[in-house]
């Protein structure tokens, strides 16, 4: 028996709740990992999640419902000098952008969304906090997206290496050959 998941399998996924079930079941199991989608996001976007001068740290963190945190820890992410990514959060963007705006300081914050990363079909989309919803309400991100915010998105111009769906482009000529 197989399970193939994407990505890495201890980053918000039930994989607590499979090995529970494979235990209590006697099956034997083994786990190879993969790259966590915000490994693989940020690197095939030219954004470090870390950088001298930058962001010394990264926060790893989820949003189904803005509910999730008290009000001091808004206001923590919200003046954080790291980087922060937000995995399962693009359908709600415009309500993590306003609670994001209530709180801070810093409305000049870069934000990317990340759409379908490491595929040919990746499309990085850049703004800030304050003009987020003026660049970016009400579209609609292809699944999956990831969010990444901080001092790091603004080395996304000087550094994005991956040109998604480019013709001529080494990776979709391996892409389209290997198929």
């Amino acid at each position: 028996m197989l399970r193939l998941k994407g990505g890495d399998v201890a980053f918000f996924s039930n994989v607590l709740d499979e090995l529970r079930c494979l235990t209590v079941n006697e099956i034997e199991f083994e786990i190879i990992p993969g790259i966590t989608a915000a490994s693989g996001a940020s690197a095939y976007a030219g954004i470090p999640l870390t950088a001298r001068g930058f962001s010394r740290e990264v926060k790893i963190l989820t949003l189904t419902q803005c509910k999730h945190y008290s009000s001091e820890t808004w206001k923590q992410l919200a003046n954080s000098t790291d980087t922060l990514v937000f995995y399962m959060s693009s359908k709600h963007l415009d309500d993590l952008v306003e609670i994001l705006l209530r709180y801070t300081r810093k409305p000049n914050t870069p934000l990317a969304v990340i759409e379908q990363a490491t595929t040919i079909y990746q499309r990085v989309h850049l703004t800030t906090l304050k003009n987020c919803q003026k660049d970016l309400s009400g579209k609609d991100f292809s699944s999956p997206s990831l969010v990444i915010m901080g001092k790091v998105v603004n080395l996304y111009q000087q550094f994005n290496w991956f040109k998604a769906g480019e013709e001529g482009s080494v990776f979709n000529e391996l892409m389209t050959t290997n198929k």
